[in-house]
């Protein structure tokens, strides 16, 4: 907690982990920019269940493997095709959707829906969904570095929702944007064909809903807040107005954001001033270890020079406590990646957060820019204090300064148009280009040559033949990361999408002796029968199928 604004700051991780308790996953739907997948699968995925892991993280991935068995509906990940990240977390290996999203802009929301049921089955009190809007990204840095921001809401099985019908529309676009979607033709009208995934069964419950009106001179109930992907639709300070405009004009404003535009104006906090009139403004000031400010000197006077308007504009700074990495005081500052919009007043007491994705910056505020989200609430501060700023005024003129930007959104990466899919169940690899006349690509694995191949026409999955599917199966069984590379030169990384992973080897095959034994270990007596039972199976029809241990496994 902060002792002037009463902000309440848990770890990530802890907040899911609590939103969870006594309950069980039935599916579940991510979407991040950036994406790294080993670390999503070990560490991120793993918050939504209820299991203590091994050390091993062999071992942890045969009980991730487990556990994921069980879900009625695989999960899914969303991640902007530019923004693949290797990392020495690894590949993905478990049985989650893979879907990259191709855009011209960003793909930049950052959403977490967790459908979950009562743990135990003798109390049920139907389904709930857990719907969290945030800054953080599916990554190390995201999860367990950065200081960022996120809202969580429980939303009770056919109950009245303020949110409800904004999130539907929201996941009927997400639906047809990935080249994994059933038709395989991202942009595609959502029908309900699209509803046997995660999405399609988020959906049918958001669908139980019952809309939400709001009586006057109550609180604003929570809002879930998506740009316009329409060129000619509504900035995201028009929606904004839209929603709650007259309750946020006059009150003060401080902005959080990491990223600013290298311009000689900043054209969202010029919108916000005359849609919205706020009192005054405070603008965090991003600044690096050196005190460098991360952004040019243009942009820093623009914003200087806006309080010359009725409404007082300054940059300032976020009390050290909250950027401390640890409890120590010499502990390293951590990097400011929240994306805040608070709007407060003291008199009358209130005070409402936009919390997201979206930075100040015309690619995250203007229509047919970026495609971000965030959630709108506005806290109950019954027993809390007068609220007050958060970001102090900081009047020390920077001696340098350096325009920032996330590298991964200016990337130039010609590859990302690609994606590869193989299917579990009729061992064929398949490959999808989007938009352009596809080039001749040439696949490799680890510095390993797999074969060479042209895509014949844009946007249409074409088979890549038995000989190169076989090599790439033979390869997916260590890692789905290959390289993709064009007679020009550019290379890229691919993350393979997988289907019908229930056909695919068991992460167990690959146990060492000693991780066996340790994994038999942690089984319960029922779970070591059945794993006998499976095993006495497999071992008598080895000579039907030449010795290859069977792929099915029993659910422990």
């Amino acid at each position: 907690m902060s002792a002037t604004t009463n902000i309440e700051q848990n770890v990530l991780s802890e907040s899911f982990q609590r939103a969870m308790d006594g309950q069980r996953l039935v599916t579940a739907l991510f979407t991040t920019f950036a994406f790294d997948p080993g670390f999503f699968e070990m560490e991120v995925l793993r918050i939504f269940f209820d299991i203590t892991l091994a050390h091993s993280p062999a071992l942890r991935l045969v009980q991730m493997e487990d556990a994921l068995r069980d879900l009625s509906t695989r999960p899914a990940v969303y991640y902007d095709s530019k923004a693949l990240q290797i990392t020495d977390s690894g590949p993905a290996k478990l049985d989650v959707a893979r879907h990259p999203v191709q855009m011209n802009a960003c793909f930049h929301p950052k959403l977490v829906c967790a459908l979950v049921e009562d743990a135990d089955d003798s109390t049920s009190t139907g389904r709930k969904l857990i719907v969290a809007c945030q800054s953080a990204n599916l990554t190390r840095a995201g999860w367990w570095e950065n200081l960022e921001c996120s809202h969580i809401e429980i939303m009770a099985e056919g109950t009245r929702s303020s949110f409800s019908a904004s999130l539907i529309e929201f996941l009927r676009w997400l639906a047809v944007q990935s080249p994994a979607a059933p038709t395989g033709k991202p942009g595609m009208k959502f029908t309900p064909r699209f509803k046997d995934n995660a999405v399609g069964e988020i959906l049918s419950f958001l669908e139980s809903a019952i809309p939400h009106k709001r009586k006057e001179r109550s609180p604003l109930s929570p809002r879930f807040i998506q740009t316009d992907m329409a060129k000619q639709g509504r900035t995201l300070t028009e929606m904004l107005d839209e929603e709650a405009g007259k309750e946020l004009t006059g009150m003060n404003l401080e902005i959080i954001s990491p990223y600013f535009d290298d311009a000689d104006s900043c054209l969202p906090l010029q919108n916000l001033i005359e849609r919205i009139q706020p009192k005054e403004i405070r603008v965090f000031l991003p600044r690096d270890a050196q005190g460098v400010a991360q952004i040019s000197s243009r942009l820093h006077t623009a914003v200087q020079e806006l309080s010359t308007r009725p409404c007082p504009v300054s940059w300032g700074s976020i009390p050290e406590e909250m950027l401390r990495g640890g409890p120590a005081a010499q502990a390293a500052a951590r990097f400011v990646h929240a994306k805040v919009y608070r709007f407060f007043s003291s008199s009358p007491r209130r005070e409402l957060w936009l919390v997201g994705s979206a930075n100040l910056t015309r690619s995250a505020h203007q229509p047919g820019g970026n495609m971000e989200c965030g959630f709108l609430v506005e806290r109950n501060l019954s027993g809390q204090p007068r609220p007050t700023y958060l970001v102090q005024t900081d009047e020390r003129e920077p001696k340098q300064f350096k325009a920032a930007a996330d590298p991964l959104e200016n990337e130039d990466k010609p590859l990302t148009r690609l994606a590869l899919r193989f299917d579990w169940r009729s061992e064929i690899a398949s490959a999808w280009w989007a938009e352009t006349e596809p080039p001749q690509l040439h696949l490799s694995v680890a510095g390993i040559e797999l074969g060479s191949f042209r895509i014949k026409h844009p946007g249409v999955w074409q088979s890549l033949g038995r000989e190169l599917s076989k090599s790439i199966q033979d390869h997916l069984i260590a890692t789905s990361l290959f390289t993709a590379k064009d007679d020009n030169g550019h290379t890229g990384h691919v993350l393979i999408i997988e289907d019908g992973m229930t056909q695919k080897p068991s992460q167990i095959l690959a146990l060492s002796a000693a991780d066996i034994l340790r994994y038999w270990s942690m089984l319960t007596p029922e779970q070591r029968s059945s794993f006998l039972e499976w095993r006495l199976n497999s071992l008598l029809l080895e000579g039907a199928n030449d010795g290859v241990l069977p792929i099915a496994l029993p659910k422990f």
